[in-house]
């Protein structure tokens, strides 16, 4: 599987929004569901894309990933299920790494083990968390990567 990465734009919101939407449904049956697919749409359009540094992983001219970062978060980070296992995520979470800053934050679901190993096994280490500070109001973990491999503890929550 050959993955491009490249900077989303506009006409990449439907895909985006697919990816979101599906990958959450798949990943994730039991997160609570706060928006329609519609209003979902809506958002990717008019803030993720145009609101932070987004980046789409491409495979055969299809959109099969997304990654989102501003100042120093990883805001999102999906990939549809039957393109998971092949680098691709790997290859979105780099480029974010890459445009971070010198250190990136995530907020990840307290549920979604699998999720908290694959940003554990790319140096990701749990620096904080909430009991449910979000819309589906799940508990969270922060986790944090600095290139040095070491959490700064002045990072602002």
């Amino acid at each position: 599987m050959i993955v491009n990465l490249r900077r989303a734009g506009e006409a990449d919101a439907d895909a985006v929004a697919d990816v979101w939407l599906r990958s959450r449904a798949e990943a994730m049956p039991w997160l609570a569901v706060v928006h329609t697919p519609e209003e979902v749409r809506a958002w990717v359009g008019e803030h993720l894309i145009p609101g932070a540094g987004t980046w789409v992983a491409v495979v055969d001219e299809r959109v099969v990933g997304v990654a989102a970062i501003a100042e120093g978060w990883l805001e999102q980070l999906y990939v549809l299920p039957e393109a998971q296992g092949h680098g691709v995520g790997r290859s979105l979470l780099d480029v974010a790494k890459e445009h971070s800053g010198g250190h990136l934050r995530l907020h990840v679901f307290r549920r979604n083990t699998r999720a908290q190993r694959f940003y554990a096994s790319a140096g990701f280490v749990v620096t904080g968390g909430t009991e449910g500070d979000n819309e589906e109001g799940e508990p969270d973990l922060v986790m944090t990567w600095r290139p040095d491999g070491e959490p700064e503890d002045g990072l602002p929550a």
